[in-house]
């Protein structure tokens, strides 16, 4: 069985320049990260139910003719017992006759199903604009270390930096001691099995001058040996954080940090934090901006926006829309896993419009526009799937 990809930009372009055969059955369900028994039984009494609604949906539209083949593909995940063990957030299925292909979603999802003549990606096309690659830069004065990361998680690099301040600059640091811990365990074996990942920094009477020896070194091999296009987010003490920042010749360091001593110990936590601030620095930005441009347009040249479902769909197909605004996620705490905070969550067009905003945000990105996936309560229009901002 082919392992899931992850829905990167790349894949979503190439799973949209694939013929696609009738029925084509869409299927997004949320998993579990660490399943337990009671977990994966869960998973399969969920895949199950959700094959019995798309069987139904197959009969009803299309016949008996593709049932068979696509019974036989999900049978096979339910059967492997490891697959289901080895999930993120959700799952994206897309299969047709002769294709079945599997992804890996980076958020929460509702279940949702579909059976048309053509994929309901609707709710991930955003993803092409939002899809993020970035540094956390681990800074203590023990061990140091540099993550690279996305929307899925974060992994080590190769970048080998002094393990210890008396490394990187030959002087005598016993006896001071540390305000900071940090520990990674195995827990995470999918971002590279870092374990045991301690860092050490002095608190009473600190040798400034030495800090920040230090910090340049480590500055020094982070500039040269990385993409400096890719933003960098610091994980420390807030007051080593504020030096390093103060001599960074970093182009792309991020203002918000993660705070060292705020209880994040393990690379999930630590995943979880940086995407927060990926989120508030970059990702809600670009939203918030195409929201402030809807506004304004709507107020000063509404012939530039559009509101009305039947007109959206015209402007797609003559290739006017530059941006598609989505409610495609919301927020809540109500998941699969109970979060102790609210999440983004996928959800899914109104079931009479759902064909149509597919084939809308499809259009869009095939004519080069941009598709922007929207929290619901964040639509400047309430209780609508589409808003468009036009190019003429």
């Amino acid at each position: 069985m082919q392992e899931p990809r992850k829905l990167t930009p790349l894949a979503l372009k190439q799973l949209l320049e694939e013929d696609v055969r009738i029925p084509a059955v869409s299927i997004y369900t949320p998993m579990h990260w660490v399943v337990s028994t009671i977990h994966l039984s869960e998973e399969e009494i969920r895949l199950k139910n959700l094959k019995s609604k798309v069987v139904t949906a197959i009969k009803t539209r299309f016949g008996d003719d593709y049932i068979i083949e696509f019974s036989k593909k999900i049978d096979s995940i339910l059967s492997d017992t490891t697959f289901l063990e080895h999930q993120t957030e959700g799952l994206l299925i897309c299969a047709c006759p002769g294709r079945f292909e599997m992804f890996y979603l980076p958020f929460d999802t509702n279940e949702y199903i579909a059976v048309a003549d053509h994929f309901h990606l609707a709710p991930v096309l955003g993803l092409v604009n939002d899809y993020r690659e970035y540094y956390v830069l681990m800074l203590t004065q023990r061990h140091p270390a540099l993550l690279k990361g996305d929307l899925y998680g974060l992994y080590p690099t190769n970048l080998q930096l002094p393990e210890s301040l008396k490394a990187g600059l030959g002087i005598d640091e016993n006896g001071r001691e540390n305000e900071q811990q940090w520990s990674v365990s195995g827990a995470n074996q999918t971002a590279g099995g870092i374990s045991g990942f301690n860092g050490r920094g002095s608190d009473k009477n600190p040798a400034r001058d030495d800090r920040l020896r230090f910090w340049r070194l480590i500055d020094q091999l982070v500039v040269k040996h990385t993409n400096r296009d890719l933003p960098l987010i610091l994980a420390g003490v807030t007051r080593e954080v504020a030096e390093y920042r103060a001599l960074s010749r970093y182009p792309n360091l991020l203002p918000q940090h993660i705070d060292g001593g705020s209880g994040k110990n393990n690379l999930q936590e630590l995943y979880r934090s940086a995407m927060d601030v990926v989120r508030h620095n970059l990702i809600d930005r670009d939203h918030n901006q195409a929201i402030k441009q809807y506004l304004q347009l709507s107020g000063k040249t509404p012939r530039l926006t559009e509101a009305d479902h039947t007109a959206i769909l015209t402007q797609a197909d003559a290739g006017r829309i530059d941006k598609l605004l989505l409610a495609a996620f919301h927020y809540t705490s109500d998941t699969i896993r109970d979060n102790n905070r609210p999440v983004p969550v996928i959800s899914y067009p109104s079931p009479e419009y759902a064909d149509d905003v597919n084939k809308v945000a499809q259009t869009v990105l095939n004519e080069g526009g941009k598709v922007i996936n929207l929290d619901h309560a964040s639509m400047p229009v309430k209780d609508v799937d589409m808003l468009a901002i036009l190019r003429y």
